[in-house]
């Protein structure tokens, strides 16, 4: 979705804010589902995951 809206020099600056300077991947939503519906999450009720490369806790 990225790519038809965002220019190079765009992309340059948005990725040198955040703090792993990538964009994520669908993969990184399904392995946070994986780890919430696996056993290690099993005491884990009513939060909020951010899986967005640190953007949120670095404000964006």
């Amino acid at each position: 979705m990225n790519r038809q809206v965002m220019d190079e020099e765009r992309k340059k600056k948005i990725l040198s804010r955040m703090p792993l300077h990538q964009f994520g991947d669908p993969r990184d939503i399904g392995a946070m589902a994986l780890f919430l519906v696996s056993d290690e999450a099993r005491y884990i009720t009513g939060q909020d995951f951010a899986v967005d490369g640190g953007a949120l806790a670095f404000g964006y």
